[in-house]
C-alpha cells in the first residue's frame, strides 16, 4: 500500500481517499466506497476511515495530533483540522480551502468521524441521539434564512435543538398522558424536530402528516392513527378545520407561532383545547427526566394513499434504528437542504445528518423549482436527493439551455453546446456535492443516462420503502436483504429474465400496519413483505424497476399494459412536460393527456395561461409526431402507443393535488382530474383504432 498523504482513490484517481475496504484491500473515496467495481459495501466494520489518530495531522504545520487531542475542526473545509495554537494564528486562515466566506466555523472535538460514529451507534433508537447531541453539542445544526435569497443563516446548535426538544418532552409529560399519539402537521420549520425529539425523548408516538395532503386522506389518517394531540401552524391549521367534526379523539391542538385565525379557532369543538405552542411550553417548570419508550410504537408513517387509503405503517424501535444505521454507511460530510421535512424519507435524512453530526438548512419557500434551485446554490450541500419528478424538470432546463446555446453561438458544434449545458446543470447545485441521489419512484432511462453524464459515480439510484428502507442500490439487491420474485401470469411470460413482484425481508422491515383492513394479511407474512413493484432480475441480485403491481390491467387484447413504462418512453421528447398514458380492461387502445413543456409552448408563441391549448393543431401534431417517432425508435408495440391524446396546460403540483404530498404522480388524483376528457378520448376512438385527430 501506498504512502496515505499521496494516495488517491481507486476510482476517482484525482481524489485523496478517505476509507480502506480491508476486504478488497483498495483507497476509497467516500462516494466510491457506497459503489465500486459492482459491489455494495454494507459491512461498515470493513470499511476502516483513513482519518483515524494515526495519521492525523494539522492543516496548518502537518504536524501529528496525538489520540485524544483536542482539536478545532472546521465545518466547511474538506479534512481541515488544527491543533490550538494554530487554530489562533492569523495564518491558519491561509489553510481554509472551501470558498465559503470567512471565518468558517470550528469546534473543538477529540474524534475523528469514525469513532464518533462508532461511540454514538447503539441498539435503541433514543441512544443513538442522545449520543449524538452529547458528541456534537457545539456544531450547527439547523439552519433558517431570515431573508429569502440572503446569504445570512441563523443556526441553531445541537445543543439548542436538544434543549428545544426537552422543552417539549417536559411540558407533553405535564399534560398529555404517556404513551399517547402526536400528530404533527406543520410547514417546515424547526418546531417539527423540537416535536419529533420531545416524543422520542419522552415516550410518545409521533404521527407525521404531510402538510399537503387532501381533505379525505387527513380524515382517514386521523381516524386509523387516532392522536390525542395535534401540532399546526398557521398554513395547517386550516386544512384540520376542514375535517375535525367527523373525527373525535382529538384532546388537544398545540399552534406554532402566535398569530392564528381566531375566527377559526372559534369553529373548534368544546372539547378540544387550543394552546400556542409559546403557552404550552410556559407550563414547564423545569426539565422532566427523560422516559422513552421501550417496547412501543415510535412513530405510525402514513402511506400517500395514492392509490388508495392511507396505510399507517408501525416503525418500531428495532427497525428504524436499523434504518438510521443503514443511511448512516454513506459515512460523507452532511451539508444538505431540507425541503420536505413530511416526505418520509426526507426526514429519515433530515435525522440521519443529526446523527452523524452533520448540518441542513430548512427550505420552506413553497415548490417552484427556480427559487429552490438558487437556495440550493446558496446552501452547496455535500449531500442531495430528489424524487423523479424533480429530475424531469432538471432535464427540461437542460434542453431549454441547449436551443438557446445553439441559437447564441451557431458557431460551436453540437458536443460543445452540450458540453456547456452540462456544466452548467452540472453547478446548480454548489460546487461541493458528494452524493447525489434519485428515489421514491421509477426513473425514465433518459433520465437516468442524463444526470450519470452530469454527476457521473456521484449519482445514485436508491429504491426501497417505507415498509423496508434501503432494499437495492444502483439496481444491485444490498447483502443484507433477502428476496424472492413471484411470477405474474401473463405478464412477461417470454422474457428471458425473471419477472415479477418483489418480495423482500430485511432487518428494517415493519412489522405491519396498524390498519385493520386486512392489508397486513395480504402484505406481510413470516417477517416477508410484498413490496407491490413488478422488477426484473436483469443479473443474479440486479433488479430494474418496471411497474407498480396496481397500476397494470389486461386490455380487452389480453395483454398486460403497463402505463408508467410506457410513459417514461416519453418523457424523453423536449415537447412533453408531463405525460398520463390510460386505458381500461374494456377497451383495446390507450389514450393519454399531454402536458407541453416549456419549451414547446414557446416554438408556437404560446404560454399556459390558454385555456384552448388543445385546439392548436400545429402543436398537437408536433407532439403526435414525436410519440410516432419515439415509439418506432424505442420499438414501442402498437397496442402500447396512445391512439388519442389531448393538450392540456395545468401545471401538475402537490397544491391541486396532482403530485401526491412526495412529489409523486398520484394516479388516482390524475384519473379523477382528468375522468371526462379520458372518457371522451376513448369514445372517439372507433373500433379499427382510428382516433379523431
Amino acid at each position: 500500500m501506498t504512502d496515505i498523504d499521496s494516495s488517491r482513490c481507486s476510482i476517482h484517481k484525482d481524489e485523496l481517499y478517505k476509507l480502506i475496504c480491508i476486504e478488497c484491500n483498495v483507497l476509497l473515496c467516500s462516494v466510491c466506497s457506497v459503489d465500486h467495481n459492482g459491489h455494495i459495501y454494507n459491512h461498515i466494520h470493513n470499511l476502516k476511515n483513513s482519518d483515524d489518530n494515526s495519521n492525523l495531522k494539522c492543516s496548518h504545520q502537518n504536524q501529528a495530533l496525538e489520540c485524544g487531542e483536542k482539536r478545532y475542526r472546521c465545518s466547511e473545509c474538506s479534512d481541515i483540522k488544527f491543533c490550538e495554537e494554530c487554530y489562533h494564528s492569523p495564518k491558519s486562515n491561509e489553510c481554509h480551502t472551501d470558498k465559503a466566506i470567512l471565518p468558517h466555523q470550528c469546534t473543538i472535538e477529540t474524534k475523528t468521524d469514525s469513532e464518533y460514529l462508532e461511540s454514538n451507534e447503539s441498539d435503541r433508537f433514543y441512544q443513538c441521539f442522545m449520543n449524538a447531541f452529547n458528541s456534537f453539542s457545539h456544531r450547527n445544526c439547523i439552519g433558517v434564512r431570515p431573508v429569502a435569497n440572503e446569504p445570512t443563516v441563523n443556526w441553531l446548535t445541537f445543543k439548542d435543538v436538544y434543549q428545544n426538544s426537552e422543552m417539549f418532552g417536559s411540558a407533553l409529560k405535564m399534560n398529555v398522558k404517556y404513551e399517547s399519539r402526536v400528530g404533527i402537521m406543520l410547514n417546515n420549520v424547526p418546531e417539527w424536530y423540537f416535536v419529533e425529539f420531545g416524543c422520542l425523548f419522552y415516550g410518545y408516538t409521533l404521527i407525521p402528516i404531510n402538510h399537503y395532503i387532501n381533505n379525505d386522506q387527513l380524515l382517514n389518517i386521523l381516524k386509523i392513527g387516532e392522536p390525542s394531540v395535534l401540532v399546526v401552524s398557521k398554513i395547517t391549521f386550516p386544512k384540520l378545520l376542514n375535517v375535525i367534526n367527523n373525527y373525535s379523539n382529538l384532546t388537544l391542538i398545540i399552534h406554532v407561532g402566535d398569530d392564528y385565525d381566531q375566527n377559526l379557532k372559534n369553529q373548534l369543538p368544546q372539547q378540544i383545547k387550543f394552546k400556542l405552542y409559546s403557552e404550552f411550553l410556559s407550563t414547564v417548570s423545569e426539565i422532566a427526566p427523560h422516559s422513552p419508550l421501550i417496547n412501543g410504537i415510535l412513530s405510525i408513517v402514513f402511506s400517500t394513499g395514492s392509490t388508495g387509503v392511507p396505510k399507517g405503517e408501525m416503525c418500531k424501535d428495532r427497525d428504524t434504528t436499523n434504518c438510521l444505521k443503514a443511511f448512516s454507511l454513506l459515512k460523507i460530510s452532511l451539508i444538505s437542504i431540507s425541503y420536505l421535512s413530511l416526505s418520509h424519507t426526507q426526514r429519515l435524512m433530515d435525522l440521519t445528518s443529526i446523527f452523524l453530526g452533520g448540518r441542513f438548512i430548512i427550505y420552506s419557500l413553497g415548490t417552484e423549482i427556480e427559487p429552490f434551485i438558487k437556495e440550493c446554490s446558496m446552501v452547496r450541500p455535500t449531500h442531495f436527493w430528489n424524487f423523479p419528478t424533480f429530475y424531469n424538470q432538471i432535464y427540461s432546463k437542460y434542453q431549454r439551455r441547449l436551443e438557446i446555446l445553439k441559437k447564441e453561438q451557431p458557431n460551436l458544434s453540437d458536443d460543445e453546446v452540450d458540453s456547456i449545458a452540462i456544466r452548467e446543470t452540472t453547478n446548480v447545485f454548489g460546487d461541493r456535492i458528494q452524493h447525489i441521489s434519485a428515489g421514491g419512484a421509477k426513473i425514465a432511462p433518459h433520465i437516468e443516462i442524463f444526470l450519470k453524464k452530469c454527476w457521473g459515480n456521484r449519482f445514485f439510484i436508491h429504491y426501497g420503502c417505507t415498509e423496508s428502507y434501503g432494499i437495492a442500490s444502483n439496481g444491485r439487491i444490498k447483502s443484507d436483504v433477502e428476496y424472492k420474485i413471484n411470477a405474474i401470469p401473463g405478464f412477461r411470460d417470454d422474457s428471458p429474465f425473471p419477472v415479477g413482484e418483489l418480495i423482500v425481508k430485511s432487518p428494517r422491515t415493519i412489522e405491519g400496519y396498524i390498519n385493520k383492513d386486512g392489508s397486513n394479511e395480504k402484505n406481510f407474512r413470516n417477517g416477508w413483505f410484498a413490496t407491490g413493484d413488478i422488477v426484473e432480475e436483469y443479473e443474479p441480485g440486479f433488479i430494474r424497476i418496471l411497474e407498480r403491481v396496481s397500476y397494470s390491467f389486461k386490455s380487452s387484447f389480453g395483454r398486460f399494459i403497463s402505463p408508467e413504462i410506457i410513459e417514461s418512453n416519453f418523457y424523453s421528447s423536449s415537447l412533453i412536460r408531463n405525460i398520463f398514458i390510460y386505458g381500461t380492461s374494456l377497451h383495446p387502445f390507450l389514450v393519454g393527456i399531454v402536458v407541453p413543456s416549456q419549451l414547446a409552448l414557446e416554438r408556437f408563441n404560446l404560454t399556459y395561461d390558454q385555456s384552448n391549448i388543445d385546439q392548436h393543431q400545429d402543436l398537437k401534431e408536433s407532439i403526435i409526431n414525436e410519440i410516432n417517432i419515439i415509439s418506432k425508435q424505442k420499438n414501442i408495440i402498437f397496442w402500447e402507443i396512445p391512439k388519442a391524446i389531448k393538450l392540456d396546460n395545468t401545471i401538475w403540483t402537490v397544491d391541486n393535488h396532482l403530485l401526491n404530498g412526495s412529489f409523486k404522480f398520484d394516479r388516482k388524483e390524475i384519473t379523477k382530474y382528468y375522468q371526462e376528457s379520458l372518457d371522451q378520448l376513448l369514445s372517439g376512438i372507433n373500433e379499427n383504432g382510428s382516433s379523431f385527430f
